[in-house]
């Protein structure tokens, strides 16, 4: 969503959302505005109990960023009418289906062996897959799908039970039936069954 308000481009001069105003000034991106706030409560070690840990928590909030939440909202996007549909939708929905499976598999095998994404406790790397993974899990993680991400779902499912979590999002609706995506069709013409 962009905003052409005066106001909120004072804060956020690319008029995109999330932007947070701080008593200092305003923070706007989301890892930006993730980080901040975690360090408002350092006692949790959100951030990670070492150097280490502390870039590996950087590295998957560029990974949930990079590899999931870029491909995974053309999964569900055009279903729910937050992109408009053309000619080239149903081709740019099915690459990126590629890539957000991809990412997937990757974060599965890294969670083989563990509870949590970095170290032995939570942290905002956890927090940011989790729910860049939402609504992936509501809309297009059906049953076939999530057979193939075991780990992810059990560690998701554990991470969204967490009462602060729950809290903020409610509960889960894991996906019974996916959302179609828009097919492909000739190039520059309507997406069948597509909005204009």
């Amino acid at each position: 969503t962009l905003s052409k308000d005066k106001a909120f481009l004072a804060i956020n001069p690319t008029g995109k959302v999330p932007a947070l105003e701080t008593p200092h000034g305003a923070v706007w991106q989301s890892n930006a505005i993730t980080r901040y706030l975690a360090r408002c409560g350092p006692a949790a070690n959100l951030l990670g109990n070492t150097f280490q840990e502390q870039a590996e928590v950087d590295q998957w909030l560029d990974f949930s960023l990079n590899e999931l939440e870029v491909s995974g909202t053309m999964l569900y996007y055009p279903a729910i009418g937050a992109v408009a549909i053309d000619g080239n939708t149903g081709a740019a929905c099915k690459e990126a289906e590629g890539f957000f499976l991809a990412a997937l598999k990757v974060l599965d095998e890294h969670l083989l062996l563990r509870t949590f994404v970095v170290g032995q406790s939570l942290t905002i790397a956890d927090i940011a897959l989790a729910a860049a993974l939402f609504y992936p899990f509501k809309f297009v993680l059906d049953k076939g799908l999530r057979k193939q991400c075991g780990n992810v779902v059990r560690w998701f499912q554990f991470i969204t039970a967490q009462d602060k979590f729950r809290a903020v999002a409610g509960d889960v609706t894991l996906c019974k039936k996916r959302v179609a995506m828009p097919k492909a069709s000739a190039a520059g013409g309507a997406a069948k069954g597509g909005k204009k």
